[in-house]
C-alpha cells in the first residue's frame, strides 16, 4: 500500500530543506563569482567555438555550498608546463533562481557559462540538477575546466571578467 503524503506536507518539507541548506551556506559555504553566456549578443567562430564576438552577461556572486578544487598534473607542451585545474561546486536552485537571468533548471542553457573562484576563471563542462525532492529540485552541481587568460584572446569580454576576478 503506497504511504499518501499531503500536497502542504511536501510543500513545507521542500520549504525547511531549502533553509536548512541557505543556513549551512551562510555558515560553511563559498561564494563564486557566475557569468552567463549571453547567445542572442554572440557571434563565434563556426568550428573552434571561440569570438569573434562571444558575450556574457554581467557576474553576479553565487553563494555555493560546496567547492572541490583539483589541480592535475601538469602536462608538458612545447610552451612548458601547463596545469590544469578543476573544481566542482554545488549551489541551491532557490539562490540561482535570484540571480540568473535563465532558470537554472534549464540545463542546456549553461554550458558555456564562466564562473571563478580564488582569482581562476572556469568554463562550466558538467552541468546536472539534483535532489528531486517531492517533485522539485533543490541543488545543482556544476564541474569547470580552468581557462589560461591566453586562451580568450579573442573574447575581450572574457579578458575582463579576468580582471575583475583578480579585484574581486
Amino acid at each position: 500500500m503506497p504511504l499518501y503524503t499531503p500536497a502542504w506536507y511536501q510543500k513545507d518539507s521542500v520549504i525547511r530543506l531549502n533553509e536548512v541548506m541557505k543556513n549551512y551556506q551562510r555558515y560553511w559555504g563559498e561564494s563564486v563569482l557566475w557569468a552567463e553566456y549571453d547567445a542572442m549578443s554572440s557571434s563565434k567562430h563556426g568550428v573552434y567555438d571561440e569570438g569573434p564576438s562571444r558575450a556574457w552577461y554581467p557576474p553576479v556572486v553565487l553563494p555555493v555550498m560546496f567547492v572541490d578544487f583539483r589541480q592535475d598534473d601538469p602536462q608538458d607542451t612545447d610552451e612548458g608546463l601547463y596545469v590544469l585545474s578543476t573544481a566542482s561546486i554545488c549551489f541551491q536552485v532557490t539562490a540561482a533562481i535570484d540571480r540568473f537571468r535563465i532558470s537554472p533548471l534549464y540545463t542546456g542553457a549553461h554550458f558555456r557559462d564562466r564562473f571563478s573562484y580564488d582569482n581562476t576563471v572556469y568554463r562550466v563542462t558538467k552541468y546536472e540538477k539534483q535532489g528531486l525532492v517531492h517533485g522539485t529540485y533543490l541543488t545543482v552541481s556544476a564541474l569547470g575546466e580552468q581557462i589560461k587568460a591566453e586562451e580568450v584572446v579573442n573574447d575581450s569580454q572574457q579578458q575582463d571578467f579576468f580582471v575583475q576576478t583578480m579585484t574581486w
